[in-house]
């Protein structure tokens, strides 16, 4: 580990150590990193191990070390001040050392050191082809299946070897630095842009899709997957019955009373405030209009309209009105005030007939017919019962 040492510093140079058996502290690579004033990391001394090296024959080392299972020692050196030091110790180190390439010695550096300083002036025209190069490489690499699963491997095998501690920074700096990505509404807008763009094409959302059945699918099979199954199996049976419970419980019958008049009057309410709008008016009739003039539609309105559970419904519900409106004296005194001022014998006539027809025309359909004629024998044997329970008393 590398200790914490004061924070005015900014560049500083390292040295990998050979940690196999055969030869263990033999110098290997030398280099040079930099960090932000206030930080304690140093990044740029692990970047090789913990990530990948850009050297291949560094990185062919490094991978002996893991299939060996063992690590490099890794030592900060020297901290500078100013970059110039740094590089002055670096090309002094690799000199001292020796390079193996030109067969001068153990380090495996490709260069003496000392160049790349920083400050270098790059066109956006380079910095943007240098972009596309490298997505169009990563793209290729990632496009090969063998690629993909080589990586998901070694991720597995990293992630497994690390520390719970370790883990738990890794995963703290991931959330940290997407939450500081997402913070960007540009970022926001871009990626979204790609996504739509990505969901677009047909092959692209059924090979996505696919993927993402066959993953779930794989992961469901598996003991873990079954046991997070019947995890969720039993949390949802447990939520369900608790929420049949809890409204077994309220579900009471005044709670019910009270919640379909509640939602009458909003739903009356709704309906009054949209009528009030011509727009909407206007388009409710023309929908209305439309629907009725389909001849099924019409005929099947008509008969639940006409149906004897309708008709007795209704019956039922305007006398039931009738007299709650009758309880009320002022009320009542005016309705008969109407009558007698409107029903002229002329009127009364009228009314009559008007009245006689509308009973024929009714008595012609069988079906008004055969309930009237059952309500009636109804009546007649309730009223039979109750001549014999008088005379019986007498």
């Amino acid at each position: 580990m590398i200790e914490r040492v004061r924070l005015d510093w900014r560049y500083f140079v390292y040295v990998y150590y050979d940690g196999r058996p055969g030869n263990f502290g033999v110098p290997i690579y030398v280099g040079k990193g930099s960090k932000r004033i206030g930080s304690l990391e140093h990044k740029r001394a692990y970047s090789h191990w913990r990530l990948r090296s850009s050297n291949k024959f560094l990185q062919r080392v490094l991978d002996k070390h893991r299939k060996a299972g063992v690590e490099p020692r890794i030592e900060l050196v020297a901290i500078f001040e100013t970059e110039v030091a740094a590089h002055a110790l670096e090309v002094e180190l690799i000199a001292t050392y020796g390079r193996r390439d030109l067969r001068l010695g153990s380090l495996l550096n490709l260069t003496d050191g000392g160049e790349g300083v920083r400050g270098r002036v790059i066109s956006d025209a380079w910095r943007k082809k240098i972009a596309v190069a490298r997505r169009r490489g990563i793209d290729k690499y990632w496009s090969v299946a063998a690629n993909r699963a080589k990586a998901a491997k070694r991720f597995r095998e990293s992630w497994a070897a690390k520390s719970p501690d370790a883990r738990a920074s890794w995963v703290s700096k991931i959330v940290a630095a997407l939450a500081r990505y997402w913070s960007k509404p540009e970022n926001k807008v871009r990626i979204a842009g790609l996504n739509k763009a990505r969901w677009a094409d047909a092959s692209y959302k059924e090979n996505t899709s696919k993927t993402i059945s066959e993953a779930l699918k794989h992961y469901f099979r598996t003991a873990e997957g079954l046991a997070l199954k019947q995890h969720l199996s039993g949390l949802i049976q447990k939520g369900t019955e608790a929420g049949n419970k809890l409204m077994a419980a309220r579900w009471t019958p005044e709670n019910r009373k009270r919640q379909s008049d509640y939602a009458k009057r909003v739903s009356v309410k709704f309906l009054r405030e949209a009528q009030a709008d011509p727009k909407v008016r206007a388009k409710m009739s023309r929908a209305f209009k439309a629907w009725w003039a389909v001849p099924e539609n019409r005929e099947k309105r008509i008969a639940a309209i006409m149906a004897p559970e309708a008709v007795a419904t209704r019956a039922k519900k305007h006398s039931k009105i009738m007299r709650e409106r009758f309880k009320d004296p002022v009320l009542r005194a005016a309705f008969v005030a109407n009558l007698k001022k409107g029903w002229t014998p002329e009127v009364i006539a009228r009314a009559t007939k008007a009245r006689t027809a509308a009973i024929k025309k009714r008595w012609e359909d069988p079906t008004f017919r055969l309930m009237m004629l059952t309500a009636f024998a109804k009546g007649q044997k309730r009223h039979r019962a109750r001549l014999l329970r008088e005379k019986k008393k007498l």
